[in-house]
């Protein structure tokens, strides 16, 4: 008995030494600073122009890179940001004033929609969310489109808009607002686009769609122009939000929000896994 034990476990030492294989690096999650939003203990000057835009809850402001707080307010319907800019809005209104991170006033806009700023544009999403508009930066109308559905989420860069509609498909949009592509996901008995992201070169199209079961797809455009399905995973969650989704780093991997953890695709390869948060 003891000759057989000692036996296997010096296989098992053996086999672990000469076919085991290291560990692929897998993201780790490091805090850096941590504030307070109730009593912040370092405040930023009004003059830093290095700020990234945060919303908690309610919450919204600007922060340096170090934690500093530059500026801090509580949103009133909503509000939209972005690094640079944003504007705090009610349900009713019909003039939108935009200001900076020092919350100063930059301008007013006229408009009965809401506002998004994303990716260096800005948009106005009608108030039933089913057109949407792309202003430039004196306030002006450059396109319109009307889905007939509802839109559910949305991504750009700087030559195309990706929608995601509660009917369950996906369309993008070129730099003067006409379709250029259009794809329906098939295989969830529910079928809804829960969360979408486009890489910043316009190769790649990441969706979260359906329920029963939900999926992650990828869909790379080929040499037409076209985007087709190059990966498609079920996932074993069933959440009925909008999802978060982004394309990071050259060449992109795609992260998005899933129960409890941050889910990450490779592009160029397999590899896949989760941020535990």
């Amino acid at each position: 008995m003891k000759r057989t034990l000692g036996f296997a476990l010096l296989f098992t030492v053996a086999y672990l030494l000469v076919f085991s294989s290291p560990l692929k690096k897998e993201p780790v999650l490091k805090p850096i600073w941590v504030q307070s939003l109730a009593k912040p203990t370092k405040i930023a000057s009004t003059s830093s122009t290095n700020t990234i835009a945060f919303r908690m809850g309610n919450v919204f402001g600007y922060v340096t890179p170090d934690g500093a707080i530059k500026y801090l307010n509580t949103a009133q319907f909503n509000v939209a940001m972005d690094n640079h800019r944003f504007i705090n809005f009610s349900s009713v209104s019909e003039n939108l004033v935009e200001k900076d991170t020092a919350g100063r006033i930059t301008g007013t806009i006229s408009s009965r929609g809401y506002p998004i700023f994303m990716g260096g544009r800005f948009f106005i999403i009608s108030t039933d969310r089913t057109a949407l508009s792309e202003l430039d930066r004196q306030g002006a109308t450059v396109w319109t489109r009307d889905f007939g559905s509802v839109v559910t989420s949305m991504d750009v860069n700087s030559s195309s808009v990706v929608i995601g509609l509660l009917n369950g498909s996906v369309s993008v949009l070129d730099k003067s607002g006409q379709a250029a592509f259009r794809y329906s996901p098939s295989g969830s008995k529910l079928s809804i686009i829960y969360g979408c992201a486009i890489s910043a070169n316009g190769e790649y199209i990441a969706v979260v769609s359906g329920l029963d079961p939900q999926r992650f797809i990828l869909l790379a455009r080929d040499t037409k122009g076209q985007y087709r399905p190059r990966r498609v995973v079920d996932l074993p969650t069933d959440m009925r939000h909008q999802v978060m989704v982004h394309f990071f780093g050259t060449p992109p991997d795609v992260y998005g929000e899933t129960q409890g953890a941050i889910r990450y695709f490779s592009v160029g390869n397999d590899v896949s896994g989760k941020i535990a948060i």
